[in-house]
């Protein structure tokens, strides 16, 4: 499907002039799964971790680590963001989702020079980004549990499937990244919705974790979901008419998670129809509430009611977590403060087709059907 683009970019900040004539063009090709890195920086991140730095993670454990699980448009970017403010929080950053191979490195290299970018991510959400913001890690993820980036059918994974090598080499790479926090940062908080289809193989790969699972109604949800698609495509169109991608110059990219009927719900409606990102919606929820008694510890908790009472909601949330947070955190307390309002919900022609796909599941995570406006 082809889409329309805008040439238009976001506005951006920068630090000082290096970070400009560095960044600029990285954060105007920002996308999910970054693009190819030039072979000269890869050699010069090389050097430095190699030969500047003494990584030495041996001291650092991988100690009950927090997944946060939900779909994509859930509310998840917003209590990422929140968690990711407390200092006790180790996370993949955008800096290391760029660079998976050498996060040490350019985490050293941006502190070292002062290089950094703020502006709106791609999705033009109001959402601000820096080099220091929180990432989904998606290359990591792909990485770690072995993920073809170009087949969106349903793989299973078994913890069988993960030698004693491999699992090691996942948790030595989780301690890199939280040595980039150390010692501050010791627990290391993970989000990404496409990590909701190995909630159980992620309990078996670390049984002390904490799982929390986010969901918000599902009519909102399934119309964001489509306008996230069409957003993403519209993205990598750009890029590949400004210098190219890398990765997905020739191949589509598939942003939603794969459940188990993804791929038979994108060839029946196409991928942003709202019968598909609906039919995702109640598959997701369905499965989380068939696994969530095997996992070690989790809690559900829902974008209305955060919104509803959110000094309450976090505290809970802190709770589970077993994270605390005192009067010199003044930067989780601001971003606790700017939790929005919940808008006015009214019903659409497309209500009715959302109602009747999610129906039981919907009504038994709370969600009656809309009243007519």
């Amino acid at each position: 499907m082809s889409t329309a683009f805008s040439l238009e970019r976001p506005s951006v900040e920068f630090p000082n002039l290096l970070s400009r004539l560095l960044l600029r063009r990285g954060f105007n090709k920002q996308f999910i799964v970054p693009g190819s890195v030039p072979r000269p920086m890869r050699w010069f991140l090389t050097f430095v971790e190699r030969c500047l730095l003494h990584v030495d993670t041996r001291g650092i454990e991988v100690r009950k680590p927090i997944f946060l699980l939900g779909l994509h448009r859930s509310g998840t970017t917003m209590l990422q963001d929140l968690l990711c403010s407390l200092p006790a929080i180790g996370y993949i950053t955008n800096r290391m989702s760029n660079h998976p191979s050498h996060v040490c490195a350019v985490e050293a290299v941006a502190n070292w020079l002062r290089l950094d970018v703020r502006g709106e991510r791609f999705l033009r959400d109001g959402v601000q980004l820096s080099g220091s913001s929180p990432n989904e890690g998606v290359p990591f993820w792909q990485r770690w549990l072995g993920e073809d980036p170009y087949d969106f059918r349903y793989v299973e994974r078994r913890i069988e499937d993960f030698s004693p090598e491999r699992r090691e080499a996942i948790v030595n790479d989780i301690r890199k990244i939280l040595w980039c926090f150390w010692p501050r940062g010791g627990r290391f908080f993970s989000k990404n919705p496409c990590l909701l289809p190995y909630a159980r193989l992620l309990s078996q790969l670390f049984p002390d974790a904490r799982f929390l699972h986010i969901l918000r109604a599902p009519r909102r949800t399934a119309h964001s979901m489509v306008k996230l698609y069409r957003m993403v495509q519209q993205q990598l169109e750009w890029i590949r008419a400004n210098g190219g991608h890398g990765m997905y110059d020739e191949r589509p990219y598939m942003p939603f998670p794969r459940l188990p009927r993804l791929a038979e719900y994108v060839e029946q409606y196409g991928p942003d129809d709202i019968r598909t990102t609906a039919r995702l919606w109640r598959d997701g929820v369905a499965l989380m509430d068939e696994v969530k008694n095997q996992l070690p510890s989790f809690l559900e908790v829902r974008y209305e009611d955060i919104l509803a009472d959110p000094p309450k909601s976090f505290q809970r949330i802190l709770d589970f977590c077993e994270l605390d947070v005192s009067v010199k955190q003044p930067e989780f307390s601001m971003r606790l403060s700017q939790v929005g309002k919940l808008p006015t919900q009214s019903r659409d022609d497309s209500s009715g087709v959302v109602e009747e796909i999610c129906g039981d599941v919907m009504h038994q995570h709370g969600y009656p059907g809309l009243p007519v406006a």
